[in-house]
């Protein structure tokens, strides 16, 4: 291995250590990382991260562990695409100050010259874009480094605004259930993924993305990568984080119709995740016959019958000292909402019912008509 990446190792591990670092780790780890001399500093358009080996060995540590964590908020504010017909330089200087002031109050470490300025905070980019932008700017900016790119081909740029997008949805979903503490994401970006995901992704689509967070992308020091040592004791690829997924399936009258499409979820998930435990508990006003599957048996061989009301109760009350990796919850919420958060992951789609709410939890709504296609 060269300097370089054991360098670049070095610090995404790093990363991973920053206190609420979740979400930016998720990003980093999502783009592809590239050697390239012919650029002065690094640059990314979402996709691929390229840096100049030269330039980020010069670095401190800490100030590689903020190249890595300015560069992933760029993807997450979507600066690649959002700049328009602006002045693009003037433009990467604008994103460049509210980066910056946000990994300055996060004790992130800067690299020498990276632009900073406290008039700027709780500014968006637009908004520094307007305060700074001048004709006799433009001229001055014609030669910033830039550390954002975008093609000039729309077919291009689409194709990257996908995989931003499917970028974050990762990213916020392994923020939201692995810790980082709330106000983590800034509300903005929030906001913005939710209008990017909620019209254009089908539901079956967003839950897939949702369950994609535990498949094999996550790094632990408890099992090291024995390719790096004795030298780094660096950590590996695993999977193993879920342990045991739990499928809480409403089989009350309304609800049996619609068994097919969920079974079919239900297969989707386990392949994704491939949970070493998987519960089934079918329920209506009470728990049915719970079933546990191991990673050979199969969701088909459950038999769901049942009828009547729904009451969600019986099942957090079921799962009480049992601590789910996650909850999946398939129902119309036609019930009593559950009110205390059980402290674990918690997913609920919801079927037929625009007007549910959930007091904690990931809700995703079911397009009936995305149901009847699918049928």
């Amino acid at each position: 291995m060269s300097q370089f990446s054991d360098a670049l190792d070095k610090a995404k591990i790093a990363l991973i250590m920053h206190k609420n670092s979740v979400f930016l780790s998720t990003i980093v780890f999502s783009l592809k990382h590239i050697e390239d001399y012919a650029i002065q500093t690094a640059c990314t358009n979402g996709i691929e991260l390229r840096i100049n080996p030269t330039w980020f060995l010069g670095l401190t540590p800490k100030q590689q562990v903020g190249l890595l964590a300015h560069e992933a908020w760029h993807v997450a504010f979507d600066h690649i695409t959002r700049a328009g017909d602006r002045h693009f330089p003037t433009w990467n200087k604008a994103a460049d100050y509210v980066i910056n002031n946000m990994l300055l109050d996060s004790s992130y470490e800067l690299p020498d010259g990276g632009l900073h300025d406290s008039q700027y905070n709780k500014m968006t980019t637009e908004q520094v874009y307007a305060s700074i932008y001048s004709k006799a700017e433009e001229q001055a900016n014609e030669s910033y480094d830039v550390d954002i790119s975008v093609p000039s081909d729309p077919e291009e740029v689409k194709e990257i605004q996908n995989q931003i997008t499917e970028i974050l949805i990762k990213a916020t979903t392994q923020s939201r259930l692995m810790g980082d503490a709330p106000g983590t994401v800034p509300g903005d970006v929030v906001m913005a993924i939710e209008k990017i995901i909620n019209p254009i992704l089908p539901w079956n689509v967003i839950l897939q993305d949702f369950f994609s967070a535990f498949a094999a992308n996550d790094y632990s020091f408890q099992r090291p990568n024995k390719r790096f040592m004795p030298d780094f004791y660096l950590p590996r690829l695993y999977s193993e984080q879920m342990d045991h997924l739990v499928i809480a399936a409403d089989i009350s009258y309304s609800m049996v119709q619609d068994f097919p499409i969920f079974i079919t979820e239900m297969l989707g998930i386990r392949e994704t995740v491939n949970p070493i435990r998987t519960t089934i508990i079918p329920f209506d006003t009470e728990v049915k016959k719970v079933t546990i599957l191991n990673q050979d048996e199969k969701i088909e061989d459950v038999l769901f019958m049942g009828g009547g009301g729904t009451n969600l109760q019986p099942v957090f009350d079921y799962l009480k000292d049992k601590a789910p990796t996650v909850l999946l919850v398939f129902s119309d919420l036609l019930c009593r909402r559950i009110v205390e958060d059980p402290k674990y992951p918690v997913i609920w789609c919801c079927i037929g019912n625009q007007e549910a709410k959930v007091n904690f939890g990931k809700l995703i709504h079911i397009d009936t008509t995305t149901l009847d296609k699918k049928k």
